[in-house]
């Protein structure tokens, strides 16, 4: 039910309107020096609006429902309450003042549009996703404005995996705004050859995988499934390369894909390749070299050497790490030795980071723990990668009992 504070704004609303419309009328017969009696302002609204502020919200909407087939100049004011009802969670009565603004047989085709689409917005409201979306394409397919319900289309056909007819839509999208939708495309490229490979249907995901490229060759995300499909294959040559070019294009994804370069490293006897592949990291020094000490930790890595050399330099090289441990018997201890404290100081740093959000959305910030190439947030595409963080601010902290 409706609170009191929202319908006495809604009252509040009612009152300004019909006050500023008896000033504005009383100034221009003022200046006009008219003696012609205005026209009162409506009874029923002033009858609505006592119900209103008595909290009486059904004999209100009833009473305002009735004035839709025959006030013609109050079609604005049950928009508006209808969004408010929307607003604050009321759908039904929504959906009933909507579904009586179209009962009008003289509504334009523009005010038809806008109630259309408000009903949609309501069924989507209530999760009604296919009435939701009938109507969207009705507005999409004949209003001037079609972007506002193409967007709504798109957010509906995504969350429903309809990824034939996301890309159809996209297609239109971009035709009405003019803004490429080649990146989105791709993507729903990509989630269709997902699909297709969990359903063991390889042919099919190939073709996805060549339209993706087609649509968008800059792609890492396609390039490391067309990897996996390359390794079923056992190309593990093409699979390399595949591999090698997303960490060069975007080393930030290096955690995703460390234990298949590894893997492939291992099916090849090439750990010297994925050693030369990784070295400049960490000789870059920065971001590439926290990234790759990250990305060891995680996926539990410590071979070829420069994955050690990468953690030892991560823990020596921070303060509150360093602390922990003698920085000095880390870099020079015997082999054995230090490999045994480096498991150690990596296990510990593995269960820190799994503590954790290890994602996060470069263009809203949503943090999650699972890798999401549309953001579940603001709904953007790419733009989720690894955080590469780790929250040592909190590892000397007392431990609270339990």
């Amino acid at each position: 039910m409706p609170t009191e504070s929202t319908f006495l704004l809604f009252g509040l609303f009612m009152v300004a309107a019909a006050a500023g419309w008896a000033f504005a009328r009383y100034l221009d017969r003022a200046v006009r020096g008219s003696e012609e009696d205005e026209p009162p302002l409506s009874q029923g609204y002033l009858r609505g609006l006592n119900l209103l502020l008595d909290q009486k919200t059904d004999k209100a909407l009833d009473m305002f429902v009735r004035m839709i087939a025959t006030d013609d100049e109050a079609l604005d004011t049950h928009f508006a309450l209808g969004s408010l009802f929307r607003r604050r969670g009321e759908v039904d009565r929504a959906i009933r003042i909507h579904q009586n603004i179209l009962a009008r047989p003289d509504l334009s085709a523009s005010q038809r549009h806008a109630a259309l689409f408000a009903l949609g917005e309501d069924y989507l409201r209530a999760g009604l996703l296919d009435r939701a979306e009938s109507l969207f394409r009705q507005v999409a397919d004949v209003a001037d404005d079609a972007e506002p319900a193409l967007r709504n289309l798109l957010g509906i056909l995504e969350t429903l995996g309809e990824w034939t007819q996301a890309i159809e839509v996209r297609q239109q999208l971009a035709r009405v705004t003019g803004e490429s939708q080649a990146l989105e495309i791709a993507h729903c490229h990509c989630e269709a050859a997902e699909r297709a490979l969990a359903a063991g249907d390889g042919k099919l995901a190939r073709a996805l995988l060549k339209k993706a490229q087609r649509t968008r060759r800059d792609m890492p995300r396609g390039a490391m499934i067309r990897a996996r499909l390359a390794e079923q294959d056992g190309d593990t040559d093409m699979a390399w390369r595949l591999l090698r070019n997303v960490v060069r294009d975007d080393v930030a994804l290096l955690p995703e894909v460390l234990p298949e370069l590894h893997r492939i490293a291992l099916r090849r006897n090439d750990a010297a390749g994925l050693d030369g592949l990784l070295r400049p990291l960490l000789e870059r020094r920065g971001r590439g070299e926290h990234t790759l000490a990250y990305a060891a930790i995680i996926c539990d890595l410590l071979e070829p050497a420069v994955l050690e050399e990468a953690v030892i330099e991560f823990i020596t090289g921070n303060d509150t790490l360093a602390s922990l441990v003698d920085a000095e018997e880390l870099r020079n201890a015997a082999s054995d030795d230090r490999r045994e404290t480096l498991v150690r100081m990596a296990g510990g740093l593995r269960r820190l980071a799994m503590s954790v959000v290890r994602y996060r959305c470069e263009s809203c910030g949503h943090a999650g723990h699972r890798m999401s190439w549309q953001c579940p947030s603001c709904k953007a595409w790419d733009t989720t990668r690894p955080t590469s963080e780790l929250p040592l601010a909190g590892l000397l902290a007392p431990r609270r009992d339990t």
